[in-house]
Formats: C-alpha cells, structure tokens, sequence
C-alpha cells in the first residue's frame, strides 16, 4: 500500500533497527502493514511478541535501535519500561493512555492536557459558549472530554457506542441535540463513530444549523461540508486509522532519521538527548492544524500552536459563524393583504393573540425551552382573496411557512389559500381560530386543516336553549357568499321554525348603503312578520349596513333580536363612522351571539389580563388566535421532545391532532374523525356596553358544554335594552298584529291594580262560599271502608280525579319545559293549559272564551236541573235527560275543567301594559288589538264577572252532590276535601298569572308551601273513606311538591341538564316506591274485580257429574250489575228519598 503521505519524508541511507513489539492485541494485519511500512523505506524491521522480549537482543548491525510499543494494551508498560532500559533502546509509544515520562520512552501524540487547551483557544477564539462533546466509548476519547471539562464549560459531554445502530444515533440527535437547541458541537471518535453522528445531523435536519468540529484520528470524511476538522500537525493528510498512527511514528523516526544524518557518530543515548528537545515531557508538540470542509475538499485555514489559535481565513459553518443564541423555529400568520390593497383591520386584530402567544413563549420558555420562535407575517390577503395575486404571492413566500400557519380568520381565504398551497405543491398545517363552517370539517378534502374551535354542525344546542327562552319563530338573513350560504345550511339543519319569506334572505356580499332602494324589500318583509330573532349571517362591514338597513325602514332597539354566529362588540368598538354606528348600537346592543367561549377558568382570566395589558381593550376573538398558535407550538414541542421532525408537515399535522392542554378557551384538542375542536365549550352572548370604559363588550349568559352532563347553565341575566331582566317573547307583542309599535308599550298600573284586585276578590269569594257550604250543608263526616267490597265505576273516578289533580297542580307551577321537553306537556294538557298547548292568543282565545261562556251557561242550567229535581216535579224527557246528562258531567265540568274555566274567565282581566296610562289605553295580553275596559272588552268582562260568581259556588257545591247520587261507587269523598280544593285550585290560578310572571322559582316555592300546608290539613281531615286511597292521595301531594321544587331549582340556578330530569325521576321513582311497600305492609286492598266467568267449568257441569252448582263463579245479577254509566233510583216513598235531597229540600224550602 502506497502512502501519499510519507513522500515528504527524508530517506537516509542508513537504516534504523525498528522492533514492532505486539501482543495478542495486534491484529495480523495492522502488524503486517506496519512491518510493510517501514520496510520500504529501507528499514530493518523485526516482529517481536511482548512475551519473548526477555530473551530478545538488539541488533548490532544498527547504530539505532528503535522500538514501538503497539500492544494495543497499558499492562505490558513494565516490561517494555524494563526491556528499553535494560538495552538502551527508545520506545515510541502509540497509546499513550498510562504514559509516564521516563529516559528512554516517548509519546508521539500531545497530551490530553495540550488538546484540551488548545481546543478551549478554539471555543475562545470562536467565542461558542454552549458547547456539547459527543465521543465514542473509547477510553481515549473519554478521557479527552473529561479533560476538555476540566478547562472549559461545556453544556454535557454525552458518549455512544460505535457498534450502536445508527437509529439510536438519530434518537440521540434528535432528543439530546436538537431538542436541548444545540448548535456547537465537538466530536471525538473513529471514522466509523464519526460517520454515524454526521449522519444523524442529516437525518435530523440540524446539520444545517449546527457547527461541528470532529476531532479524531481518521478525518477522511469530506463529504460533510463545512464541518471544521482538527488535527495534529503532520498528520494532516492521513485517511485511515492505521495510516494515522503510521504517521504519527514516522514523524519521530523522520526526526532520528534527520539526527544520525548530521551527526555521524551518535549513540541511542545522545538521539534521547535530541528527541527531548523536540517534545514536551517527552511528548509530542502541542501543535494543530486546523481546515474546513469546502466543496468536498479539506482547505487548510490555520493552525494552533502553544495555545494560540491562527487563522488564515474565517472557518465556514453551514449557517454562518454560529452565535449562542438558540435556534429559531418559524411559524408564520396570516397578518395583512398585499401591497397596494388596504391594510387588514380586523383579520391583523384577531390574530394579535397568536402574536402575542409566540411572544409569551420567547419569554417564559414554558414551551420550547431551548428555541426561539420567529413569526412570518404573510401579507398574500387576510382579509380577501383573488386567485392570481395569492398564487404569485405564495410562490415567493411559501418558503417562510415555518412549521404550521395561523389562517386567516375568513372563509373564503381559507379555502381559497387551501387550493393555492394545493396547486403550489405546498404542504403546510393550517390551524383556523375562528372560522366554524361545516364544511371545514372533512378531513379527506382539508387534510392539513384544523381548527381550535368546532364547526357550526354542533349548533344544535340552540334548539334546547331556544326552547328554554320560548322563542319558536326566527328570520333568516345572510350575504350570498361561500360562508352565508354554508352557514345558512347549518341553521335550517336544526329544523327551525323561519317565518320571512325564502327569496328574501339574502343581500350580496359586500351590501353597503347605496344598495338600500335595491334589496328594501327584503327588510320589509322583516318588519312584516312581527318576529324578533334573526338569524344574520354576514360578515363585517355587511352586518352594519344591514342594521342600519333595519333601522332606516323603521325598526328599533328591542323590535329584533339579531343571532349572529360571530361576536360583533369588537367590531362595533372600531367603527368610526358615527352615524352609521348610532344605528348600528340601536339595532344591535342587547343581541344575541352563540359562539365559541373565550377566556375560560383561571387559565383563560389569566391570559385575558395580560392580553389586555399588551394590546388593551378590545380583546374579542384574542383568545382564539392565541389557542390556535399554542395548539401549533405544543405539537412542534412535542415532536422536539420526542425526537421527531418539526419540519416534516405530514408529522407536524399529525402532532397537532395529538395534542390536548388548557388553553384560554378551555381544554383543547382536535376530533379525531374530523378537522374539529373536541368537546368544546360553546355560549351565548349578549351585545352589552360597559359605562366604565365606554366600550360594547359581548356578555356571556349561558354556559354551553355538550359533552357535560349539565349541558346549558345559565351565568347570568339576560338584559333587554330597556333594563328589563324578563326574556322577551320571539314576536313582537307575541306575534300579533297591534296597532302600535312594540317599543310604545308601558305597563298599565291602573290595569294591573284592577286585575289584582278583581282575583283577590274571586280568591276571598271563593273562601268565603266554601266555608259556608261546609258549615250549612257538608259538615258530615263519612264512614270508613272496612269490607272487601267488588270496585265500582265511579270508584275508577275518583282514582282518575286524584291523577288529573297532580298534573293540573304541576301544569299550574313552574315551566317543566326545560328538563321534561315532550313530557311536560302532559301537564298542560291535563289542566288544559292552553297557553303552553298552542298559540293561545288573539282569534284563538276568543274561541276559547266563547266555549268557555257556553259550557258554563249549559251548566248552570243542567246544575238547576239537579238541584231543584226538575226531573221529578215535571214529567218531561227533556228534563229527565238533561238531569242524567247533567250527573255525568258533574265530575268532569264541575270538578276536572274547574281549573282551567277559571284561568280562562281570568284571563279576560290580563291588562298589564298598555300605550299610554288612562285605564281604557291598556290592551288585552292575549288580544293587543282589544284595548281593555271599553267596548266589547267591556262587554265580555262583565259577563265573565258574572260567569265566575256563579261557577265558583255552583261547581263547589256540586261537587260532594256528585257522590250522593251514584249508586255505583264504594269510595266515598270527605265534603271538606272537596271544598278546600276548590279554594286550592283558584289560588293557583292566580298565583300563575302573578308571581309566575315575576319570578318562576319564587313561584314554584310558593306553591309548594301551600301543598305541605294543604297535606298537613289532609292528614288531619282524611279525603276518603278508603286508607289506600289517602296514602296516594299524599304521595301525589310529595310528587307535586318534588316536581316543583326541581323546576324551582332549574329556574332559580338556570342549570339545563340531564341532571334535573335525573333528580326528578329519581323522586318519582322513590315516591312510587313508597307507595308500593306502604300498600303491601299496612293499607291492604278493600276493591277487588269481579273475575270472568269459567267457561270449561260451565261446560264440565252441563255434561258431568263433577262439578256442583255452588262452584261455578256466577253472581246474582242486577240491573246495577249491567249499568255501564252513572245510576241513581229514587222512589216515590219519602223513605227512599235520599237524605241528600231531604237537606237540599229543607234548606231551599221545596218540599
């Protein structure tokens, strides 16, 4: 083998006896090319084992005798220490690990001590401060890096096995190095180690940035560009391992070579003399060369003597002369539009929270500790898109991206920039922090989309929420672009009731001013339907050309309740035309936006303070941005940490959809199935102006999380711009047409007395009545139920009458709505509740009057029937049918349409606001177009004056009349309980049209305060003859009570949740419970029911001998037993009259 390297050395014509001491160590062939080596240059070369030394002398036929220790092993140093000294023969030794300076030994290699200082010239001369030293296991490298450690500050000193495979070396790389944010790199191993680590740099993609100085013994690696390389001096050509040591030794025996050339008589003595002046202790001279990797080639550029490092030109780095600064990672936003367009207002706003999170990190490295984040702010449109100008601008800029980019918070920017990175081949993550289109959702058409928010498919929570307002009827207006089109589709989805006609909806994009004359119509037919929520779905400015659209053909504060799917306080804040923003606050405050929730937990109040320290006030859709950036930064921290890519897209998008932390809007991670935020926290806003800093802020009043299982809580009041608290009905004045302006109303004091008045009257008359007919006619006790006794139809009556009883208390409570849905309207229907069951109001509550009237005006004859026994004293059939007639709808008129004739007769009298102050300016509730207390107002509150003074006592009395005059019927009514629950049931009738209206909680209590009362009453004065009967009687009074007392809750703490129906058949069920054990244990059954006749029996004792007569299961039968209505006899002897009538007869005198 032929050394390039040797060819400056000179060749004596004398030889020097060269002894290559080995042990089993050596390998043949590292002996061989040694012997080979030397040989050729004229030499004598022996081989000679270390175990045979002893027995070894020096050849005489040299002057010079030279040995070279390569035992590969420290152990053998004693007995080469003693070979040398016994023959006087100089030692050269390779592996300097244990050397110690003594006479005959020499080192060819610097000491640890020199390279250590020499390499800290270097670092000082570099001025790299942040160094890390990866070396191999060897024990000569090892010792080399703690020697570096002892004269300069390096961050760590990490070693691998070279025998390791390379995806460890990449682990290491990519955990250690690039993670930590190390740049400055010193190597220290074989060729083999060396290529490995270079490798990793590459696999990495931090050899670009990162400067490497590889010191070791093969430094043929020159494909690695601009690493620099350090040597020692001479050895600066070698290319192998074995030709590094070759070298190294022929640099000393060059030196005895030069010595016994110019000094003919010489001795091994005075060559020790001479090479201790060309060493140091016996060692090599500190003397480096250092060179630079360029083009493939290695270029020598200085060197390093004593210490003192020279260069003739600048080392060359991938990145540059390296500073110690930490890498930079680059992210980029899209901030501004193009030069020449108008700057970005709103898109630049919304995206200062993802500035300001990139700055927070720079600061408190809470992420990405050893990094620092550079922003790209794109200017290709935040806030508009043309096809051509963003092509040609992302061709020039997509080289910025950095790691992920913040999109634009427009639609169609997104997707237009979507198929623009598409048709650039351009792979990047995009993260959206605002835009909640559905169709952003599919991950298959946007798979390098997410979003931090969740798209406008999971609206569906309006529906209970607007069920929970009682707004049933909606307008819909959008713009005639990609975003209101697809926003459109999202609300019809949820099924909504709109009213305004479907051609007119929509305004084009970018409607302003001069566009009003044109679309008028479409606004119109807003002010034609009466209803106040709206749907808009536009984008800024449009939405403020549409108020003052609004506001131009008329409309005013209240008369609409705009539902936006954007917040708009901000917007509003920054508008600077003043006339156009007086409309825009008079159309707009006090509207509704259902969106993301910002600023969540202490977390999110945190961030929301220090954003506004930075930016100020306004901080809408801050949070957002500032989620969008964290979300992107904790999946390039994560893919750092673990040792992946951060510059691979495809890695970076998947991160992203693995990452879940708090962020300002609550906790954050992506759907897994979609492009969607998961489990996130929507709410319901209100346009609201804060007089402390005169800005409009949206005020957030229902709590939305449909993952929880209290799903809607409700956080605070809902303000009306008037100052009311009271939620407003979705029509103005409940949809009708009124010959006035919604915003005219006052409340009519003078009417609102006269209502007061008037139900505490009939409250104080009905009492009054009822207390009299108990004392004069029904103060009569009633026997108890002992003997099993076969159970009567009306027996199935009375059972009825205790169900209808329980749901007419809870349909006259609290709005079940809420937590029952579909189920609370069993209630309404049960006490005909007609304001919950149907559009109660104008045309059909006059028809609800007019039956009213008729069917009392028919009772009160058939009652006349009854009591005056018309039946009998005229013979007519008119009367006698009008008298059986009459007994079966006593339970019915009488008692179970008690309830709602009276709330419908009341209702009449429902006058609280009116247009002005005069009692006759008032208008009916039900009626706005009936203007109350004149014409035929006047007329029909009369007659319903009329009508409930003679109901009320009419159906009272009747009411224990009822059982008297059933034949078949065993259960028999307590007379106070009937009288006392006639007075319960107005009580409730006016409480409902009272207290209800101010306060449902406090309504609720109330009713379930007079319930225990009434209970307590019950059990004192049992209701019926039959012990199982009062036992259900007041578990349904408890079930009334649990029932209320939850809708009082929901409607105190506004909490809408599964958790309310939970609680409520939870006490269902243990009431039932109770009732079941209780009737098993103590109230055993008194009714039984007639079984069915036997057949077979029947048929065994017609044509056998076997069955008796007396057997077979057939009763006398009677009339009564085929009677399938109510039947009462009385006959003509006075005996058989009833006492009943005896009473009536003697107390109206006509007998």
């Amino acid at each position: 083998m032929g050394f390039l390297l040797l060819q400056f050395l000179i060749v004596s014509s004398s030889a020097i006896n060269i002894q290559i001491i080995i042990s089993d160590q050596t390998s043949a062939n590292e002996s061989s090319q040694l012997e080979s080596s030397f040989t050729s240059l004229g030499h004598e070369v022996s081989i000679v084992d270390v175990s045979n030394l002893q027995t070894i002398q020096p050849s005489i036929a040299s002057n010079m005798n030279i040995g070279i220790d390569y035992t590969q092993s420290p152990f053998y140093s004693l007995e080469i220490s003693e070979y040398s000294r016994t023959w006087g023969i100089i030692i050269l030794k390779n592996n300097c690990e244990e050397f110690t300076p003594e006479t005959w030994t020499f080192c060819v290699h610097p000491t640890l001590n020199a390279y250590a200082l020499a390499l800290y010239s270097l670092f000082q001369y570099l001025d790299w401060k942040k160094v890390v030293i990866i070396s191999d296991t060897s024990s000569q490298s090892l010792k080399l890096g703690l020697e570096i450690e002892k004269v300069f500050n390096i961050m760590f000193h990490s070693f691998l096995s070279v025998d390791s495979e390379q995806g460890i070396f990449d682990d290491f790389v990519g955990k250690k190095i690039k993670a930590g944010g190390y740049k400055q790199v010193l190597v220290l191993g074989d060729s083999i180690f060396t290529n490995k680590v270079l490798m990793s740099f590459y696999n990495k993609l931090v050899y670009q940035t990162s400067g490497i100085i590889i010191v070791g013994k093969d430094l043929s690696i020159t494909s690695n560009e601009k690493t620099l390389l350090f040597f020692e001096k001479g050895l600066e050509k070698t290319s192998s391992d074995l030709e590094y040591t070759i070298n190294a030794l022929m640099i000393f025996i060059n030196l005895a070579k030069e010595y016994s050339e110019k000094n003919q008589d010489f001795t091994n003595f005075s060559l020790m003399g001479f090479l201790e002046k060309n060493t140091i202790n016996h060692m090599k001279l500190a003397d480096f060369t250092l060179a630079n990797i360029i083009s493939g080639e290695k270029v020598f550029i200085g060197n390093c003597i004593s210490g003192v490092v020279n260069f003739t030109q600048d080392p060359v780095f991938p990145s540059g002369n390296l500073d110690n600064n930490n890498p930079t990672i680059g992210v980029s936003i899209s901030f501004n539009n193009p030069v020449g367009f108008p700057s970005a207002t709103q898109g630049a706003y919304m995206q200062l929270g993802a500035i300001f999170a990139a700055t927070y990190i720079n600061i408190t490295k809470s992420l990405l500790k050893n990094h620092d984040l550079t922003i790209f702010y794109a200017s290709c449109g935040s806030e508009f898109f043309f096809h051509d100008l963003s092509y040609y601008c992302w061709l020039n800029s997509n080289p910025f991206l950095g790691s992920f980019y913040i999109a634009s918070p427009v639609l169609d920017v997104i997707l237009g920039e979507n198929q623009v990175f598409n048709e650039l081949g351009v792979k990047i993550p995009m993260i959206g922090g605002l835009v909640i289109n559905e169709g952003l959702t599919n991950k298959t058409n946007y798979p390098m989309f997410t979003r931090i928010v969740a798209s406008d498919s999971n609206l569906a929570y309006l529906i209970n929420l607007f069920n929970v307002l009682g707004w049933h009827k909606f307008n819909f207006l959008y713009t005639n672009n990609t975003q209101g089109l697809q926003s459109m589709e999202s609300v019809l989805k949820l099924g909504l009731n709109v009213i305004n006609r479907e051609d007119l909806r929509a305004v084009p994009e970018g409607y302003n001013s001069s566009q009003f004359e044109k679309y008028k119509e479409i606004f119109l037919e807003i002010e034609r339907t009466k209803v106040r929520p709206l749907f808009l779905m536009a984008n800024f400015p449009d939405i403020f050309y549409i108020a003052e659209s609004l506001y131009d053909i008329g409309l005013r504060s209240g008369d609409i309740i705009a539902f936006f799917v954007y917040k708009v306080s901000a917007n509003i804040n920054m508008l600077t035309d003043v006339n156009l923003k007086k409309k825009v606050v008079e159309i707009l405050e006090g509207n509704l936006i259902a969106f993301a929730q910002e600023w969540v937990g202490d977390y999110g109040k945190n961030v929301k303070n220090m954003i506004t320290d930075a930016f100020g006030l306004p901080n809408d859709y801050k949070c957002f941005s500032y989620d969008s950036m964290m979300l992107g930064l904790n999946a390039v921290d994560f893919l750092l940490l673990s040792g992946s890519l951060y510059e691979d897209p495809d890695k970076v998008n998947q991160a992203i959809r693995m990452q879940r932390f708090t962020g300002c809007s609550g906790i954050v991670s992506i759907n897994s199935e979609s492009n969607d935020r998961k489990g996130f926290k929507f709410g319901a806003y209100q346009v609201t102006f804060d007089n402390n800093t005169g800005l409009f802020y949206d005020k957030l009043f229902c709590d939305v999380n449909q993952d929880s299982l209290t799903p809607l809580v409700f956080v605070d009041n809902f303000t009306w711009p008037n100052g009311q608290t009271d939620v407003p009905s979705d029509s103005r004045l409940y949809g009708l047409e009124c010959p006035f302006e919604d915003r005219e109303k006052v409340v009519n004091d003078k009417a609102t007395a006269i209502f007061y008045v008037l139900s505490l009257f009939f409250m104080f008359y009905t009492a009054m009545l009822s207390l009299f007919f108990w004392k004069k006619w029904w103060n009569s006790d009633i026997k108890l139920l002992f003997q099993s006794s076969e159970i009567k139809f009306g027996d199935y009556v009375v059972m009825i009458v205790i169900v209808v009883d329980l749901f007419q208390i809870m349909g006259m409570g609290p709005d079940l709505t809420p937590f029952l849905f579909g189920a609370s309207k069993i209630p309404d229907y049960i006490s005909v509740n007609m304001s919950n069951i149907i559009n109660f109001t104008k045309d059909v509550y006059w028809m609800g009057v007019y039956v009213t009237l008729i069917t009392c005006l028919v009772w009160f004859y058939l009652s006349i029937v009854v009591i005056f026994r018309l039946d009998e004293k005229f013979k007519y059939s008119v009367f006698k049918f009008s008298n059986t007639l009459a007994i079966s709808l006593m339970p019915i008129i009488g008692d179970l349409l008690f309830l709602p004739i009276v709330s419908i007769l009341l209702f009449i009298f429902d006058c609280h606001e009116g247009t002005g102050e005069s009692l006759t300016e008032s208008f009916l509730t039900k009626d706005c177009s009936t203007y109350c207390w004149k014409d035929h107002h006047l007329t029909y509150s009369i007659l319903s004056i009329f009508t409930l003074l003679i109901f009320l006592p009419l159906s009272i009395f009747l009411r224990p009349v009822w059982q008297e005059l059933v034949a078949e019927m065993n259960i028999k009514t307590n007379s106070i309980f009937h009288i006392t629950k006639g007075i319960l049931q107005v009580l409730l009738v006016i409480l409902n049209r009272t207290v209800k209206k101010v306060h449902q909680s406090a309504h609720g209590v109330i009713i379930v305060l007079l319930l225990i009362v009434y209970s307590l009453f019950l059990n004192r004065y049992k209701p019926f003859n039959y012990p199982r009967l009062n036992m259900w009687k007041q578990l349904s009074i408890a079930a009334a009570c649990w029932s209320l007392l939850i809708a009082s809750g929901y409607w105190l703490t506004f909490v809408y949740s599964y958790m309310w129906l939970c609680l409520f058949a939870f006490g269902w069920i243990i009431i039932g419970g109770i009732g079941i054990f209780l009737q098993k244990r103590k109230f055993p059954s008194l009714l039984f029911s007639q079984k069915s006749l036997d057949i077979s029996a029947l048929v065994k004792f017609t044509f056998t001998n076997t069955i008796k007569l007396e057997s077979l299961p057939i009763h006398r039968m009677s009339t009564v037993n085929y009677a399938t209505g109510f039947k009462y006899e009385v006959g003509k002897d006075e005996n058989n009259e009833s006492k009943l009538f005896k009473r009536i007869a003697a107390r109206l005198k006509t007998k």
